[in-house]
């Protein structure tokens, strides 16, 4: 299996997931229940995050690495200039 193959399996696998992760819960009680009894889920689901990040970021070519790098360092010097004002 290839990255390509992998990322897609993972990203439709997270998919899956999210409308386990993302409930609405009427109280915290249950919200904790919930989370204790389907932690291989919860798991499983924060898990493939980096792997799909890293994933995304190998496909790319290096001019698209080059450009995504220099949009979040925009992004960064950005929030600092915010944050200073």
């Amino acid at each position: 299996m290839n990255k390509k193959e992998i990322l897609q399996q993972l990203e439709k696998r997270n998919k899956e997931l999210y409308p386990l992760i993302f409930k609405d819960y009427d109280t915290m009680k249950e919200l904790k229940d919930y989370k204790i009894s389907h932690k291989n889920v919860f798991d499983e689901y924060y898990s493939n995050l980096p792997k799909i990040k890293q994933l995304k970021w190998d496909l790319m070519t290096p001019k698209e690495q080059a450009k995504r790098l220099e949009l979040e360092r925009k992004i960064i010097a950005k929030k600092r200039k915010k944050g200073r004002l």
